[in-house]
This record gives C-alpha cells, structure tokens and sequence, in this order.
C-alpha cells in the first residue's frame, strides 16, 4: 500500500490558500490468471474483443457456441488459427479450445480431440438453454452416454450449461431442477467423469459441487453472478444488458455464490463467461442473453474478495484452482492490481459491442480511467478543502506507517462556491507515471505530467468525473 500526498494552491474567488489531499493505493500481485468460461466469438467481433482477455489472462477455455457450432476437432484446430491470427503481437496467450456436444457426437472424435493436444473439454448445451444452443443435446442418457464413457477414458472434463429447458419450469428453477434430474445422476452413473458446472447461481449449486468428490466435480463463477441479483434485470426499467443466461437469482442466492468462492474451497474458479453482442442484439425486442465483462471482470473479482476479508484467497480462485482441476502447469508470469476509482464507460467496436454491464465505480484495476473526486471536509475560515478520489475509504486520511514522495498539483482556480462547495480546476499534475488519454488520468508516483479539467461537487453528494480530455 502507498500514499500519496498531493498539496494543492487553493482558493475562494478572493485569494489562494493550500488544499491537502491524501489517498491511498493498494496493490496487489497475483500469478497471472486463466479465464475458464469466455466466448470470442470469430470474424470482427474476434478482433475487437480479444485484447481485454489477453491483457489479463494467460489462457482461456473458449466457448464453441458460434454459427455453425465447432463440433469436430478438425474445427477446433481452425478455430484457434483464428483466435491465434487475431492476437495483439507478442502475446503469449493460449487458447484452449473445445467441442460443442451433440446427439451424434462419436467416441472416435472425443479420441482425435484429445490426441491432438488442442481440445481440453466438451461442452454441453442441452437445447434451447442458451445463445446458439439450438444444435445442444437433447437426450444425453439415450444419445450421448456412449460417449461420455469414453470422456471418463481419455479424462476429459465435461462443461455443463446447467439448466434444463422445459418450459413449464419456472426459469428461475432451472438449475435446481436440472442438478436433480440431470446432473446428480450422472455423477452417480459415471463418477469418474470430471465435470465442471458453469456459471453457478444457486446456493442448490454450491451445496451439490461441495458434496462431489474434490478432482471430479467444480465449477465456475461469474462476476455478474457474484455482485448483482435478479433486482438489477429491472431497476428503473427493463435492462437488457443485464440479461445473462443462467438468469440473476435472488439475493440469498448470490451470498451463497460470494462465500462459497471466498472461503478457499479448491472447487470454485474463474469463469467469466464474458458474452459480447452487438447492441442492436441486446437492445431489441428479443434481446440476447450474455454480459460482456472481460475489461472489468478481473477488478470486479479483487472487489468481492477484499469485501469479504479474503483478498488472501483471491490469487487460488484466479489462478491456480482452475489448472489444478484440469492437470495444466500454473502460470509462472504475475500480473500487478493496482487499487484506484475508476469508472467503466459505454465500449465501443468496430461493431459497436453491447456496452458494459458496470458504468459504476469499481476499485481495484489495471489502469484508472474517468476518476472522480469527493470532498471531505472544507474549512471556510483557512478557505481550504480537503478531496479524495471517490470510492476510498481513507480512515482519517491516510496511512502514517508508509512513506512515499510528495506529489504536487499545480492549477488555475476556474470557479469555487463555498455554498454548494462546488470547485472547478485545471490541473497539471507532475509527479508519477503517466497513463494519457481521452477522459483518463493517472499521476500516483515520481515523474511525468498530465493535464485536466475536474468538477468536485459535494454538496449535492454527486461525484462528477471529468470534463476534458487530458493533453
């Protein structure tokens, strides 16, 4: 953790006095992450998003769902030529690929999947549960279990979309319903079969994989499913860029996902489950199901754990559960979180994606962008005032026990109202590495400059970010 102690020219309209500002940056350093759960999807789309997985993980289970589905090896091997042609130059990162599940799926293609080396799991849709999951099994006792036989052969995992999709099951039940049905019966039947149930929803989920066997049964879990229940599909309106399948449960329920993934269990891994759609997809009548979250997943992840007390188990469930459960080496290579308000904004693509779930602040990133300012305190007689970026908790301002350089921010006083403690500022901050660009700042150590414009306004108790591109 640093501190950063910012001295400030302040002034009223009259004069100018000093403004004090500390705050605080926590890092954090993890092994370097692997995404269990994300879709890629191909052609344009591909391009646009697979820099935000990259900059993040070192490997990722993608998703086979695309039109026409990759349901033979043959086209999981072009697939990640693809996935592959489309990465930023020297990335490192590995697409681990898998097969769609059918009801002619053969036992032959489950053995050229896994003599290739380039397959590691299969997925199963059953039909109609999901996006592009028309061609999913539709019998997998009567259909596939010859199959599945040979999976517990070749110890191949089976990923599960857990829900069934008959209609008259509330949807709210389907993963119940479907782990009562379908998937307790199969771990009976064939409990050597590793199986990771995916994007899990219900406390029914987390007690059915904490009674499995460690080594055979886990599952992954969603940001989305960890910080929002089924309230944010409609507040303030229909929200469609909150609609994911399996669907936001209740509250009770997401609290049951938080402890089950923070209390250290060796079951649960990250899955992001990252689903990019065009907007004009989401923003329709009939609206897709998926959350596009790969720029933020990982910050949002640090924040649930730091909620719970358990930033201490963060680094197993990003990245060491998942390849344990599936016999690959631990990444070698770290990746630093640094703890900053920062604000995930509408994306943009070539294709205009779908914008990202969370326009609110969230702390712990990569990088810092469209910071905002609270104010603490303001003394009228010293005309001074005291601001922080928002969303931090500064315990009386900051930690005595770390030293760190002075950071001074020089700037010409636009406007300040002590009656609505409203302050405008151009500031030039010098001191700290720089990240520049449109509506972004960052400045929290020893060299470089940047410029800005920010609108500080407490009274009204709302944190206006800022107005002006950074030059």
């Amino acid at each position: 953790m640093s501190v950063i102690d910012i001295e400030i020219p302040s002034a009223k309209v009259l004069g100018f006095k000093q403004l004090k500002c500390k705050f605080i940056i926590m890092e954090l350093t993890l092994t370097q992450p692997d995404d269990w759960h994300l879709h890629l999807r191909d052609g344009d789309l591909l391009k646009a998003v697979v820099p935000h997985s990259v900059s993040h993980y070192g490997r990722a289970i993608v998703m086979p769902n695309l039109k026409p589905p990759i349901t033979t090896t043959a086209a999981a091997v072009a697939y990640r030529e693809s996935i592959l042609k489309a990465l930023p130059a020297s990335s490192n990162f590995t697409p681990l690929m898998t097969l769609y599940l059918t009801d002619t799926t053969s036992p032959d293609e489950i053995k050229l999947a896994r003599k290739t080396g380039v397959v590691f799991a299969v997925k199963l849709y059953p039909a109609g549960a999901t996006t592009n999951s028309q061609d999913g099994v539709t019998d997998l006792f009567g259909k596939c279990l010859h199959v599945l036989e040979e999976m517990v052969e070749q110890n191949m995992p089976l990923l599960v979309h857990g829900e069934v999709t008959d209609p008259i099951v509330d949807i709210f039940d389907r993963e119940k319903v479907f782990i009562d049905t379908i998937l307790q019966p199969l771990i009976q039947r064939l409990p050597q079969l590793k199986v990771v149930m995916e994007h899990i929803t219900t406390m029914d989920a987390v007690k059915f994989v904490e009674s499995c066997k460690e080594g055979f049964v886990a599952a992954t879990v969603t940001p989305q499913h960890l910080v929002l229940n089924r309230n944010a599909l409609f507040q303030g309106g229909l929200r469609p860029h909150n609609y994911c399948l399996p669907v936001l449960k209740r509250e009770i329920h997401r609290q049951a996902v938080v402890s089950a993934v923070t209390s250290g269990s060796r079951k649960f891994f990250l899955g992001t489950d990252s689903a990019p759609h065009e907007t004009g997809r989401k923003e329709c009548a009939c609206g897709c199901a998926g959350i596009y979250n790969a720029p933020v997943a990982l910050s949002l992840y640090a924040k649930v754990f730091e909620e719970m007390g358990a930033l201490d188990k963060l680094e197993a469930f990003t990245s060491f559960n998942g390849p344990d459960f599936y016999g690959l080496p631990r990444n070698t290579s770290k990746i630093k979180l640094t703890k900053i308000p920062w604000k995930a904004t509408v994306l943009w693509s070539p294709r205009i994606l779908s914008q990202l779930l969370w326009e609110s602040e969230s702390e712990s990133t990569i990088d810092m962008e469209n910071e905002s300012f609270q104010v603490l305190g303001i003394d009228g007689g010293r005309q001074t005032m005291t601001i922080t970026p928002a969303g931090l908790n500064l315990l009386g301002g900051y930690c005595p026990s770390v030293e760190w350089p002075e950071t001074i921010i020089n700037h010409t006083l636009f406007s300040y109202s002590e009656t609505v403690r409203n302050l405008s500022i151009f500031f030039n901050c010098s001191g700290g590495f720089t990240s520049v660009g449109k509506n972004n700042f960052s400045c929290p150590s020893e060299d470089g400059v940047i410029n800005g414009f920010y609108t500080i306004d407490d009274a009204r108790g709302s944190l206006l970010e800022n107005r002006s591109s950074s030059s």
